[in-house]
């Protein structure tokens, strides 16, 4: 598991535009507020510190180059992408549940892809079979992770406050796309979106490696998939208002 503690050193450490690597596969981040069970009173401190910096760098407030990314609730959490170089089957396109970075985990490729439908759910198989019908297209070098956010039959239209909006519901917190915007545009296009947050590499299973906030810029864009990273462009301000921020920055002077 990947503590909030050795991600924060990941965090702070970074002055460089390359990424962290490290050999843990992504199971889980702690939350900030373990370092206050983890670390008593220097870790509220800690915890503090950290998200006072992660305000005023999401408002535009500093130059200070942050490693950042979004907690985006999609769901389930696949993998995709090719087979390692020296496994069975090295160089196919396959997709997976998490588990399928382990050795004995269950991939699928076109080869055994009759093998989704008996082997999961009917939701879970639905988005497998779209994920492995599509995600070829983006052109995945690597084993991917990401956040399923949608196929195309989950997408509905909604007013809201008297705006035409295209939503989708992943897991707990629905998310809302402007109808008329360009990314409206894209999602009413789409047979499924997703966000990519880790990549691994590695010429077998076991030695697969993970790269958080990877760069994506070599992934290509295509009608079919939806796709976006997790990670914060450095410098670039989140599109909360001066009141949001002020009462953030008020009650952490209150922590």
């Amino acid at each position: 598991m990947l503590t909030f503690k050795h991600y924060l050193s990941l965090y702070e450490d970074d002055t460089s535009p390359a990424d962290p690597q490290v050999k843990e596969k992504l199971k889980h981040l702690e939350h900030v507020e373990d370092l206050i069970i983890n670390n008593g009173l220097p870790g509220a401190q800690r915890a503090i510190q950290f998200m006072n910096r992660l305000v005023t760098a999401a408002s535009g407030g500093t130059s200070e180059q942050l490693l950042t990314n979004i907690k985006i609730d999609g769901a389930p959490s696949i993998v995709a992408g090719i087979v390692p170089a020296s496994e069975k089957e090295a160089g196919q396109f396959f997709v997976g549940t998490k588990s399928a970075l382990s050795p004995n985990g269950k991939r699928y490729t076109k080869r055994n892809a009759n093998m989704i439908s008996k082997e999961n759910s009917p939701g879970l198989a639905q988005k497998l079979q779209v994920a492995l019908r599509y995600l070829p297209e983006v052109g995945l070098d690597a084993a991917y992770q990401g956040d399923f956010l949608f196929t195309q039959d989950e997408v509905k239209e909604a007013n809201v406050e008297g705006n035409d909006y295209l939503i989708f519901k992943p897991n707990v917190i629905t998310y809302a796309v402007p109808v008329n915007s360009p990314a409206g545009h894209e999602v009413a296009q789409a047979k499924m979106g997703i966000v990519f947050h880790t990549v691994y590499e590695g010429d077998t299973w076991i030695d697969m490696h993970a790269t958080y906030n990877p760069n994506l810029s070599r992934l290509k864009q295509t009608p079919n998939v939806w796709w976006k990273s997790n990670r914060v462009e450095a410098g670039k301000a989140l599109p909360h208002s001066k009141e949001d921020v002020s009462v953030v920055k008020r009650h952490l002077a209150e922590a």
